[in-house]
């Protein structure tokens, strides 16, 4: 009985095929199939199912007078095979490798019937994911100016994925030029890679960023979503707060220095004479404020070099007359001028000279800015 079958299973399997029809199933991996069989006139009395595999074709299922035989088919279909009735060949847990055409040899009471099953088998990406760079980048609050790029990526798909890409800012439509970036993960699957990139150009605006991923088939479209909003450079922002910290701060010392000209006046330091100290207290701020004056030593009005502004008066009986000569001869002699002696030049270092008077000022300002706790000298 086996020679027989072996010897149908062959004539079968070499058929050309003539008249008959034509079918195509596509399918996810993982699914179950069934392929349908033409019988011609109904209830065959030999069938096979065959499977062409790298141009060799390959006997699956052999029925002969209503007996099922097996006839050893690829390991790679084992326990997935069965009839489903008595014609059509049920293909359970599809795989990739599983693609390609079957053929169903039906030999009914008068002609031979042929059916073409070409099966496709396709994979379903995984969900898309998308990728913002630079990566610190708040999508709450995206600087003007910012160029950004956002990467979608899908994996394992069969076969390899279609990436559409939509820019809604405020409902209007942007168009942008992807790239794509295509690589084979494992044995006929693949991952996908698209990337924009583009600049914040509006402020506050919010732009609603969509990747759509796509497939023939049986393949159910994903998609996934951003949504990033615009607004000012922070930077800038912090920059004009420094600024404007900068001038308050001008302008408090501005305050705090005419408080205190309006202290010093008010109690009487300017305009007064030399020589002491004054001391004030009140708000956040006590200061102690000093003027000296130093006037060179009248031992040295006797140096030959100073004159008498005046000639000394002389007693007469005319002394109006002698007041009057002694001014005359006082205006015409010219005034007398101190030089520093040259044997201690540090005594007057950086002392101006004062051209009114016959002696010389010295400066010596003195603040201290103290609190209770501390104080400091300026």
């Amino acid at each position: 009985m086996l020679p027989v079958i072996l010897f149908l299973s062959s004539i079968l399997a070499h058929v050309h095929p003539g008249a008959g029809q034509r079918f195509t199933r596509e399918i996810l991996t993982g699914s179950d199939v069934i392929l349908p069989c033409d019988d011609g006139a109904g209830n065959p009395t030999t069938l096979a199912w065959s499977v062409n595999i790298d141009g060799n074709r390959r006997t699956l299922l052999l029925v002969a007078n209503g007996v099922l035989n097996q006839l050893s088919p690829p390991v790679t279909y084992a326990g997935r095979l069965q009839l489903d009735g008595t014609k059509d060949l049920h293909l359970r847990d599809v795989t990739i490798t599983d693609e390609g055409e079957y053929r169903c040899n039906a030999y009914p009471y008068r002609r031979y019937a042929i059916t073409l099953v070409s099966l496709k088998v396709y994979a379903q990406p995984m969900a898309p994911n998308i990728t913002i760079y630079p990566d610190d980048v708040d999508i709450d609050h995206v600087p003007v100016g910012t160029n950004l790029t956002l990467s979608c990526t899908s994996n394992n798909g069969r076969p390899a994925p279609n990436i559409v890409w939509t820019i809604t800012p405020n409902n209007r439509l942007v168009l942008t030029e992807p790239s794509l970036t295509t690589t084979e993960a494992s044995e006929g699957l693949w991952d996908v890679t698209s990337s924009i990139s583009f600049v914040i150009t509006g402020n506050r605006v919010t732009y609603d960023i969509r990747c759509d991923v796509t497939g023939p088939g049986p393949i159910t479209n994903q998609s996934v979503a951003v949504v990033l909003t615009s607004g000012p450079d922070r930077s800038a922002q912090l920059s004009t707060g420094a600024s404007v910290g900068v001038a308050l701060g001008v302008i408090a010392a501005i305050a705090v220095i005419a408080t205190l000209v309006f202290l010093l006046v008010r109690n009487g330091v300017v305009g007064k004479g030399f020589g002491d100290t004054r001391s004030f207290e009140g708000g956040f701020v006590n200061f102690r404020m000093s003027f000296s004056r130093h006037h060179k030593d009248k031992s040295d009005l006797s140096r030959s070099d100073v004159q008498p502004s005046a000639p000394p008066s002389d007693p007469s009986p005319n002394r109006k007359q002698q007041s009057q000569e002694a001014r005359t001869n006082s205006l015409q002699k010219p005034r007398p001028h101190y030089r520093p002696p040259e044997t201690d030049p540090s005594m007057f270092t950086s002392t101006p000279r004062d051209q009114s008077y016959e002696n010389y000022i010295k400066w010596s300002p003195s603040f201290v800015l103290y609190s209770k706790e501390s104080s400091v000298q300026v």
